[in-house]
């Protein structure tokens, strides 16, 4: 049997969390010998699978038909509408089963033979026919039928469920007029919301006995005009909102709908024919001439003039100010599931002369949807507290905070701890995306900074409490070291971190193994490096000022001059190379005394790839103490950035790593570091970059920023 589905561009984004999920399962089943799936426009990542096959074609056609049917040597052949191929039921049901299709679809072709199908797709009035109801209301010239208040309340009383309208109209009063004549036969709850500029519009709804409520606040904060925000004035002013329908000014619905059948989980679109101007649509009536002829019919357009959602306050509307049609496409990322309603919508087309004039945006096309799908990901911010200053040893949180601000629409704010620095401005704009704000600011302070959901990231356990001071969407406690030894004072307030946060992140197994008993969601988020950076040092860069004038193969160190630092295998590589030892500060400045140990300042992590340029050997002797159990060092993603060989004391974090480093204890040392100085493989070398590359800042925050998106969407 062949299944032959047509799927847009729009459906895949739509079917994007279990169409691969559900194409793999149903290609594998006993029934189905092959799939041919038709799209409209290339879309990457699509599941490799010999029972599928992908055509991209916008037009499909009897041509393309029988080319599917010779490809696959079937003459069984189901046509199955998408929404009844990729939906849970089949991710529950582990086949298709032809029952299903025979009951369900019924658009579906099953065991009819190619040439009955190829009769069906040629015949014209196969749209016709789908919609019936209103080319015999058209072509009998009759009115839309009369539902009265009584017969209405007898049915929202027994099923129990209520249904509202909500109209959006600003400068649209001449398609109000036109539709709310038919609307108004349908509905009982509408209400429009409009701008207090708009008088003809209040007189309009006052003639109807329609709600009105009259707000500014699309246009506020220079909005050209900001759907979301009216339609929640719409929502907020409803008493007790169950099913809310949202329609577009110029929009005729011709039937009623039935909520009984409605599920409180789904959000409901509709297909359109679009009409022209309205006296068009009269004319189809006065003629007794079929709609066709007059209009166009548009399946899977249900972009935002028809809206039918159950509300609850998490499916309120984004308030999004670019246009009306992000509006809608954010608000229908917020459902995992939509099904189309069978309702007959004549949506009135360009009109009249003041279209082109008019305050709103068109509703975009499946086109124009592919192009600006990017963009319609919602705005995050992320907030890191004062835990470290950005200048002081720019590691794990500077880095990830500087490259969430390069992810898509994701803004971070460093609360800066002034340390040793103290910024000049209270408020430092790095760029577009990035800020970083002064210690002593309360959040009141920079409130205005933040942009879309709001999302609190810590490392350090103690600051728990700014969870407290703002309504955060979200809270993610970063594990960043292993709290016992120099951090043992971490565990104090840990349980009280983990508590708190909604999402737990670890940037070592120890760390992930430990926070799993929470019952959280733990993901695993590696340390990484600069690439692009520390990439430069695979060159000879200029040497600096400071760089001593040293024999032999030089061994090298940057960082915390710290306990956690094995000196006696620091002094024993003394005995026989010199070693450059780069670092220290206020807190972390332990030295030997050794005329092979030579001994650099703290340098800014600008400065430091024309320092790894210059050495041979880069070292990293930590002791392999309990702390160090949870240590994933930066500093090596640095090095293998390099390309040059690092030998390290074997950490658990660094063991994955085996195939392009040298593992050294106090006895092998010396060995060690002469067998990483005389290396000469290529491929090696090439190796680490590889896979310093994969293990980019970069990549550690795009991994994050999915993580964040997802919890968000689940809220």
């Amino acid at each position: 049997m062949l299944l032959i589905t047509k799927i847009s561009y729009f459906e895949l984004l739509n079917y994007k969390k279990n169409i691969f999920n559900c194409l793999n399962l149903n290609s594998s089943n006993s029934f189905i010998n092959k799939i041919i799936v038709f799209l409209d426009a290339h879309f990457d990542g699509l599941p490799k699978n010999n029972k599928i096959q992908y055509i991209i074609k916008k037009d499909l056609d009897s041509k393309l038909i029988e080319y599917a049917m010779k490809q696959s040597e079937e003459k069984k052949l189901i046509w199955s509408n998408p929404n009844y191929v990729f939906t849970e039921y089949h991710l529950k049901n582990a086949s298709i089963n032809s029952d299903l299709y025979e009951e369900k679809d019924k658009y579906t072709l099953f065991e009819r033979g190619k040439d009955n199908f190829l009769d069906k797709l040629r015949n014209k009035e196969v749209l016709l026919e789908k919609k019936s109801k209103l080319v015999n209301l058209l072509e009998s010239n009759e009115d839309i039928p009369k539902i009265t208040k009584s017969n209405k309340t007898t049915i929202n009383n027994k099923i129990n469920r209520k249904l509202d309208v909500i109209i959006i109209s600003v400068n649209y009063n001449d398609y109000l007029i036109v539709t709310l004549k038919h609307n108004t036969k349908i509905f009982e709850n509408i209400t429009i919301v409009t701008s207090p500029d708009d008088f003809m519009c209040q007189k309009i709804c006052e003639e109807y006995k329609v709600n009105c409520v009259v707000t500014n606040s699309m246009f506020e904060n220079g909005d050209k005009f900001n759907k979301g925000k009216a339609l929640n004035v719409g929502i907020n002013s409803l008493e007790s909102p169950g099913f809310i329908l949202t329609l577009d000014a110029d929009i005729i619905v011709s039937d009623e709908i039935d909520t009984s059948i409605l599920n409180e989980n789904v959000l409901y679109t509709s297909d359109r024919w679009i009409c022209q101007s309205y006296d068009k649509l009269l004319q189809s009536q006065q003629d007794k001439t079929n709609i066709g002829l007059y209009t166009k019919f548009e399946e899977d357009k249900g972009l935002g003039f028809f809206h039918l959602f159950h509300y609850t306050k998490q499916q309120s509307y984004p308030e999004y100010s670019k246009n009306a049609a992000f509006d809608d496409l954010l608000f229908r990322d917020k459902f995992t599931e939509r099904e189309k309603i069978e309702n007959q919508i004549i949506h009135l087309g360009k009109a009249y002369k003041n279209w082109d004039g008019r305050i709103t945006e068109r509703f975009i096309t499946d086109i124009e949807f592919q192009s600006l799908f990017d963009d319609i990901e919602e705005y995050v911010t992320i907030l890191y507290p004062p835990t470290i200053n950005w200048h002081l040893l720019f590691q794990r949180p500077q880095q990830l905070m500087k490259n969430f601000a390069n992810q898509k629409n994701v803004r971070s704010i460093f609360w800066n701890s002034r340390g040793e620095v103290r910024q000049k401005e209270r408020i430092q704009k790095l760029n577009n995306n990035l800020f970083i704000v002064d210690q002593y600011l309360k959040i009141e302070e920079f409130q205005h900074l933040f942009k879309g959901k709001k999302v609190y990231w810590f490392s350090h356990p103690s600051h728990h409490y700014i969870k407290e001071l703002t309504d955060w969407d979200l809270v993610i406690f970063d594990a960043i070291d292993n709290p016992v030894d120099e951090f043992a004072e971490w565990s104090i307030e840990l349980k009280t971190a983990v508590e708190k946060a909604d999402v737990i992140i670890a940037s070592a197994k120890i760390m992930y193994d430990e926070h799993k008993k929470s019952g959280k969601p733990v993901f695993m988020l590696p340390n990484g490096s600069d690439f692009e950076l520390f990439e430069k040092s695979i060159n000879k860069l200029e040497k600096p000022n400071d760089f001593p004038d040293l024999t032999g193969p030089v061994v090298g160190y940057y960082g915390a001059m710290a306990t956690w630092l094995d000196w006696d295998i620091v002094e024993k590589i003394s005995t026989k190379y010199q070693i450059l030892m780069i670092g220290g500060n206020k807190y972390y400045n332990e030295k030997i005394s050794n005329d092979n140990i030579h001994y650099l300042d703290h340098k800014k992590i600008e400065e430091l790839p024309n320092y790894l340029s210059h050495i041979d050997v880069p070292i990293i002797p930590f002791k392999l103490t309990e702390m160090i159990k949870g240590c994933d060092p930066i500093k090596f993603y640095e090095y293998i950035s390099s390309g040059k060989p690092p030998v390290v004391t074997q950490m658990i974090e660094l063991e994955r790593f085996k195939d392009i480093c040298y593992f050294m204890n106090i006895d092998n040392c010396l060995d060690i570091i002469e067998e990483a100085a005389n290396e000469d493989n290529k491929e090696l070398v090439k190796k680490r970059i590889e896979i310093a590359k994969l293990n980019s800042w970069n990549v550690r925050a795009e991994t994050a920023v999915k993580i964040i998106r997802k919890y968000l969407n689940a809220k």
